[in-house]
């Protein structure tokens, strides 16, 4: 049987309209992929509001500038700038061809071009009013439909233009836009992606990695075999659309995804639906990342999830135990029978994920001296979670020995909306009692921790009706209580993260003696960028369409100023 090839040839055609060998087709499928441009003006006028938002002017003109150069003058005059462009790809006999669609109302442009480029190229019109531009590397052919130019590298492709010019860039609403139909997808393509899983396997098992660790890597490998091919069995249109929010100054990508009517992943969007998604006043307060979501699981998702969790944590695992020159080895073998004594008191909390439905809610947020961690869940029985926290303090308990403190413990410290709070509190003077005088730290080394992360901490056990909250910090409670008040705008899935946030913190834990002064540098920028600008978060968030999802990715003005930024700061760097 003979192979299938994947022609690639076309990703230089939209930079030089060069092709490769044509083919006698037999049979055209439709397209399987297509991207596009809302139009030129639009493209470019997005750039330059970037551009403005950065106080760069020239930030849209090192793309156009070249571009005016190269195809010139009457070339770009002669396009409609207002009106929309790209190509699609599509499946003709053993190979993979694209068709292009300019706004071109007269296709001897475009011919006129390539031939003043290339002076071997021989340029002639067929009786079907085809243009044929011969050269060395094949023949390229080009058809006006209306206001519109196509080119392709094989005629046969032109049956797939449209009876109507716009019909090429319908459901591409985007500045610029990305389409797969994934039933049209080739099985050789979904093979080719499964068998790059099968051979990176077998070039890491020819690599000196140790046995045990291969043999986790491997499981991982084969739970995204797996994944991908739920993927490929449940998704029918995949679209991304990106472009400027003109009104908010952030820069949006969005994407859909359809699913297949009764597959797994139609099931889990029908019930979704009905869910609303319980810990949304974790969108509430300002988090250097904070997030919430309904997860559910039909029996083949939670088989699924349970195998990449197994097989992540066995990579973690052997990778420790095996790090070189870390100490993290070590670290891991002397230690070995206390983590398998606290995993042992966890496994019961295995069963919290057990069910159809799992609510979760996170914040983390980073302040100097002041740090907080809180995780959220459902779960038919938080009895169970404070079993465990029993558990743990005895374990701790019998670790400290004498220097153990009772009034570290304490049950019941807080109620809020009927939800109970254990508190374990320990101070850095606490910790340090524990530890070896071999192996204490330096007072430099204390000196940066306590900057991040201060001189004690709590960890915190909420238990409510059917909800966990568990957290870690200096006064993580507070925190939690602003959670606790709904979000006026809720989604199925929302996550938020503030870049000004992490790079300040970052900052604080640099060195104070003049290291890393460019990356000191660096942060500083980064942090007056978006210092400027009120919104500089990336938000994601998920909601439910008719037959499937829609995710939004919203960078901030902060963010869009940040990226805009880009040529500034790496010229300043280089300095």
């Amino acid at each position: 049987m003979k192979q299938r090839i994947f022609n690639f040839r076309w990703l230089w055609v939209w930079v030089i309209l060069v092709g490769g060998m044509p083919i006698q087709a037999a049979e055209v499928s439709q397209p399987f992929f297509k991207m596009a441009l809302k139009s030129y003006n639009q493209f470019f006028g997005d750039m330059r509001q970037i551009g403005q938002i950065a106080s760069d002017s020239a930030f849209a003109t090192t793309v156009e500038l070249p571009l005016q150069i190269y195809f010139g003058a009457d070339l770009l005059e002669s396009l409609d700038k207002d009106a929309p462009l790209g190509f699609s790809l599509q499946k003709v006999d053993e190979e993979y061809q694209p068709l292009f669609a300019f706004p071109l109302d007269d296709a001897t442009i475009l011919s006129d071009f390539i031939a003043a480029k290339n002076p071997e190229a021989d340029v002639a019109e067929q009786e079907n009013g085809v243009i044929v531009v011969t050269w060395g590397l094949g023949d390229l052919f080009l058809k006006t439909v209306g206001d519109w130019t196509y080119v392709a590298l094989n005629e046969a492709v032109f049956q797939n233009i449209p009876e109507k010019n716009e019909d090429f860039f319908v459901g591409l609403e985007g500045t610029i836009s990305w389409q797969f139909d994934m039933r049209l997808l080739p099985q050789e393509v979904k093979e080719t992606i499964l068998q790059a899983f099968s051979q990176g396997a077998d070039l890491a098992e020819n690599t000196e990695l140790p046995e045990s660790l291969w043999e986790a890597q491997k499981k991982q490998i084969e739970v995204a075999k797996k994944s991908f091919q739920m993927i490929f069995d449940s998704y029918t249109l995949c679209t991304l659309d990106m472009g400027m929010n003109e009104a908010t100054k952030s820069l949006e990508l969005e994407c859909e995804v359809q699913v297949a009517p009764g597959c797994s992943f139609d099931k889990i969007v029908q019930k979704g639906r009905t869910i609303p998604a319980r810990f949304t006043g974790f969108a509430n307060t300002e988090w250097v990342l904070s997030g919430y979501g309904v997860t559910i699981l039909d029996e083949e998702m939670r088989e699924l999830q349970k195998e990449n969790m197994e097989s992540t944590f066995s990579v973690i695992r052997e990778a420790f135990r095996l790090a070189p020159d870390t100490g993290v080895a070590e670290f891991f073998t002397q230690n070995e029978a206390l983590f398998s004594q606290i995993l042992e008191i966890l496994k019961p909390l295995e069963s919290l994920c057990d069910q159809e439905e799992i609510q979760t809610g996170f914040g983390i947020r980073f302040e100097p001296k002041n740090t907080n961690a809180v995780l959220a869940f459902s779960a038919k029985d938080p009895a169970l979670v404070e079993t465990v926290f029993q558990k743990l303090v005895a374990l701790a308990k019998e670790k400290a020995g004498d220097k153990f403190k009772e009034e570290w413990v304490k049950y019941d410290v807080q109620t809020l909306q009927e939800i109970r709070f254990h508190q374990l509190k320990l101070t850095l003077d606490d910790i340090l009692a524990w530890i070896p005088e071999e192996d204490a730290p330096t007072e430099e080394e204390l000196a940066a921790f306590q900057e991040v992360a201060g001189d004690s901490w709590e960890f915190v056990l909420g238990m409510g009706k059917d909800s966990v909250y568990l957290a870690i910090g200096n006064q993580p409670i507070p925190l939690i209580e602003q959670t606790l008040t709904p979000a006026e705008k809720a989604y199925p899935a929302y996550i938020s993260v503030s870049l000004y946030q992490i790079f300040d913190y970052y900052a604080h834990t640099l060195p104070k003696d003049g290291a890393n002064s460019k990356t000191t540098s660096l942060l500083q920028i980064m942090k007056e960028i978006l210092a400027g600008c009120e919104a500089n978060q990336c938000v994601i968030s998920t909601e439910y369409t008719e037959n499937g999802v829609r995710s939004q990715v919203i960078l901030q003005e902060g963010v869009t100023r940040l990226i805009g930024s880009l040529r500034s700061i790496a010229t300043i760097m280089a300095m």
